[in-house]
């Protein structure tokens, strides 16, 4: 402070000497030094505005909070594209190539609790017991165990199983609009190879292997994935599949795979190869209680955004109501895949839809 009292004092004593009258030249030279001296008095300012005595006396408390727990009824039901009804089947009548069943999912509930999901699966592993007709694995040995080590088809065995011969699959998917909470008839666009864009394919729980997307710029059918506390990679030789679809990687239904083994701090969850109940098979999430605004008193939750390509895109819906007495659903639309298959009835009695929470 001293200092900065001097300064003020020598900028005094200028200013009467400029009074006293001094020449442009004089005059520039006096404004750069007021702020060269005021630049300087910032400098010299001290730090820290007071020292800990003694050393030692820091204390720390630690503060915590619990927020209850809540989770309402949850529910789900096949109604009509108006909404109406409240069945437990979804029925492809006289289904041809891509085919739109013309039902709907009706979903409801809600938590508060962190990381909660609503997922849709199959679960099929215990209808194949034909190992002759498998379509998920060769098998070998007479016991006819699955080699983990090689020949997967890529297939998960997801959709709707044939009844005569279970090695032929029709796949389902499941659509939402952009209004999830109205239930109506929805439309299913496809690409070019007959891939749904708006909508999402069903897993199976059984999953172990994704094939390879056409553009191989990961280099996904070779690379080194590691399960969460390994440091010994997965198999993924190259072209460990058969057929047309050689190019495979390892994928798993609940477990995350890293870029890295366990022992390097770096390492990160491999983007393609994330827990699949966490990405595909997610159907809402974000799930959180709302307090304010016109939502308030339900809980709201986060869906795909199928109008659009951005795969981060999203669509925010009511879920239920908080008090649990719910007036407020979302719809999803499916659809089945039956191209190229033989005549014979196809079906699946585990068709899955659940909220979870990740562990």
């Amino acid at each position: 402070m001293d200092f900065i009292k001097v300064l003020i004092k020598s900028v005094l004593e200028v200013k009467n000497f400029k009074e006293k009258g001094v020449s442009k030249m004089t005059k520039k030279m006096i404004a750069v030094a007021v702020v060269m001296a005021v630049t300087l008095a910032y400098t010299v300012a001290p730090v820290m505005a007071y020292t800990v005595i003694p050393t030692t006396s820091v204390q720390t408390i630690t503060a915590t909070g619990t927020i209850a727990g809540n989770t309402v009824a949850f529910a789900a039901v096949v109604t009509d594209t108006a909404g109406a009804g409240s069945g437990s089947t979804v029925t492809f009548t006289s289904p041809s190539g891509k085919t739109n069943s013309g039902a709907l999912l009706n979903i409801t509930g809600g938590t508060n609790l962190a990381g909660a999901r609503v997922i849709i699966y199959t679960d099929n592993d215990l209808l194949f017991t034909d190992k002759a007709n498998d379509p998920r694995a060769k098998y070998t040995g007479t016991g006819g165990t699955i080699d983990p080590t090689k020949d997967y088809s890529g297939s998960d065995g997801s959709g709707m199983v044939g009844a005569v011969v279970k090695g032929y699959i029709a796949s389902l998917y499941w659509g939402a609009s952009n209004t999830p909470n109205t239930p109506a008839a929805y439309t299913f666009a496809y690409d070019t190879n007959g891939n749904p864009t708006n909508a999402s394919w069903v897993v199976d729980k059984w999953h172990k292997r994704t094939y390879v997307p056409v553009s191989d710029a990961t280099g996904l059918d070779t690379m080194s994935l590691y399960q969460p506390a390994s440091n010994v990679a997965e198999s993924n030789v190259a072209n460990e599949g058969t057929g047309t679809y050689k190019a495979l990687y390892p994928q798993y239904w609940d477990v995350d795979l890293y870029d890295k083994p366990a022992s390097d701090t770096s390492r990160k969850v491999a983007t393609a190869a994330q827990a699949l109940y966490k990405n595909i098979a997610t159907v809402a999430y974000s799930i959180q209680a709302v307090t304010t605004g016109t939502d308030a008193g339900y809980y709201d939750c986060q869906m795909p955004k199928f109008s659009t390509s951005d795969t981060s895109d999203y669509v925010t819906a009511r879920l239920g109501k908080v008090s649990g007495t719910n007036d407020a659903f979302i719809y999803l639309a499916i659809g089945g895949d039956f191209t190229g298959l033989p005549a014979q009835t196809y079906s699946t009695g585990n068709f899955c839809v659940a909220m979870v929470q990740d562990g």
